[in-house]
């Protein structure tokens, strides 16, 4: 969730922070908050809304609910969320209501792909603007699923299509599915120009043997690229 609300609060009139502990007005005991969004107002920077994750086997019911509230009016917020992965009860749907609470359900699948948004945040600091497919991109890497990595990256521009490329590379647990990606980009993209530059980030990467610029060859029909692999093969 830390990762969602970084791009639905930007900065600078936002500050997203994790893990906050704050001290409560009620309680006077310090109070631990999983995701707060506070508002950049220069020296005051008051929470704007905090997100309390629940990591439960069942749903979270409407007891969770009012822990939450009275967490709420504690440390003097009046807008609250929680996230759920296995949802809500109807009570704590009815009782969210009432409270000024945000209920959303976040499995853990959308979760794992959420944080490879940090990973794309170190590649392009300063361009947010294709995070969420490259997130996708590096998840469908780990997970080896190259349909889903061409789809992520399918309207990404050409540097940070490499910039994600290269990245999986250097990343350990990444490896193996990208390349995997990589060679089948190089055999089925409908496109000849994703093909051709893939082959050549094959061939640099030191991927790319005899016997697959043979298998390549069987099928490829764009001049340019049987050109490329008959010169990367040494064929004639």
């Amino acid at each position: 969730m830390f990762n969602k609300l970084l791009y639905e609060f930007p900065r600078p009139e936002f500050i997203v922070g994790k893990n906050e502990r704050v001290r409560g007005r009620y309680s006077r005991s310090l109070r631990q908050l999983d995701v707060t969004v506070r508002r950049n107002l220069g020296k005051k920077k008051p929470i704007y809304l905090f997100v309390d994750a629940k990591r439960r086997k069942r749903k979270v019911d409407v007891q969770d609910v009012e822990k939450v509230i009275g967490l709420m009016q504690d440390v003097n917020v009046n807008i609250g969320g929680i996230v759920a992965t296995k949802g809500f009860t109807k009570g704590a749907q009815n009782r969210a209501k009432m409270g000024n609470i945000h209920l959303e359900i976040m499995g853990t699948e959308e979760a794992l792909e959420m944080n490879f948004r940090e990973l794309a945040r170190e590649v392009f600091p300063m361009d947010w603007a294709f995070h969420p497919q490259m997130a996708k991109a590096f998840r469908a890497v780990e997970k080896g699923d190259a349909h889903v990595f061409i789809e992520a990256l399918e309207s990404v521009p050409y540097e940070e299509w490499i910039q994600t490329v290269n990245t999986s590379v250097r990343v350990e647990t990444l490896k193996p599915g990208i390349l995997k990606a990589l060679r089948f980009v190089a055999q089925i993209h409908f496109d000849s120009a994703w093909r051709f530059n893939t082959i050549q980030l094959l061939d640099e990467l030191g991927a790319l043997d005899y016997d697959f610029i043979s298998t390549l060859l069987a099928t490829e029909k764009d001049p340019e690229t049987r050109e490329l692999l008959t010169a990367l093969g040494g064929l004639t």
